[in-house]
């Protein structure tokens, strides 16, 4: 896999989170880390369903293969079906239902992330 550039890096995240936000997922969010954290990038939105996170999950996946940007990634899917995860590496996308989303609350614990416009 080739080696991604910072500005590369955001623009794929900045690109996922479009994707996510054009398949009809709520409050997509997009935080820059820092050079500290487990990830250069966290997207994090909500799902209507647990369904819906993992066809959202399959969709992106299936977007950046296609466009040969990231052939690797490691999904995480955690038996409880309220939180869905891919790992890029420097981006990790969270789909949560609802219920996940409150319960998480990531957005809280990253809250000194800087958010970006998407």
């Amino acid at each position: 896999m080739k080696y991604l550039s910072k500005e590369e890096a955001k623009q794929i995240s900045i690109e996922a989170a479009n994707i996510l936000s054009n398949k009809k997922l709520e409050d997509v969010v997009l935080l820059e880390l820092g050079d500290e954290a487990v990830a250069d990038y966290f997207v994090i939105c909500t799902s209507s369903s647990y369904t819906q996170s993992q066809a959202a999950i399959a969709i992106l996946s299936k977007e950046f293969k296609s466009e040969s940007l990231l052939p690797y990634a490691h999904n995480e899917n955690p038996t409880n079906n309220i939180w869905a995860i891919i790992d890029y590496g420097f981006l990790v996308v969270h789909v949560f239902t609802e219920e996940g989303r409150e319960y998480y609350e990531l957005e809280k614990l990253w809250n000194e992330a800087k958010k970006i416009s998407i």
